[in-house]
């Protein structure tokens, strides 16, 4: 695998039973799809008792976005092709200032419009605010269409 897939589930506070199931995301994407993955971003947000809820996993090639829905518990894949094609993104933050460092009560959504009827969701809380910053600049900026 070229992604660290350990060590980025950590950091989103990911459990060592959890992490296999993400590895399993990935080779079956793999074996589905031609172009090299990427990139990985999971998709959560913190509870008031600030517990994190795993939403959607993700992962980016060049032209494409990949999405595994609930993926701790289904398998329901999408592929959507991104390359040039982001019609729309908007923001919506929480305590998180860009380029500075996240903190606990850190919160960042991004929505976009791919197509008419293709939208994503992405979802951050605490440090996982700065991966999806990072995520918008490697693989979204520069799908914008103009």
């Amino acid at each position: 695998m070229s992604l660290n897939i350990d060590e980025y589930c950590k950091t989103v506070g990911l459990s060592n039973i959890q992490i296999p199931r993400v590895k399993q995301i990935y080779a079956e994407y793999s074996q589905i799809f031609n172009q090299e993955i990427r990139d990985i971003f999971v998709s959560e947000q913190t509870t008031p008792e600030n517990l994190r809820l795993y939403i959607s996993l993700w992962f980016f090639t060049d032209s494409c976005l990949l999405e595994a829905k609930n993926f701790l518990s289904t398998d329901n894949y999408d592929i959507a092709i991104l390359k040039k094609g982001v019609k729309h993104v908007q923001f919506s933050k929480v305590n998180f200032v860009f380029g500075q460092s996240a903190q606990n009560n850190s919160s960042f959504v991004l929505d976009m419009q791919v197509t008419d009827l293709i939208k994503a969701q992405f979802r951050a809380s605490q440090n996982n605010c700065e991966k999806l910053l990072e995520i918008y600049k490697k693989h979204i900026l520069t799908n914008i269409t103009i």
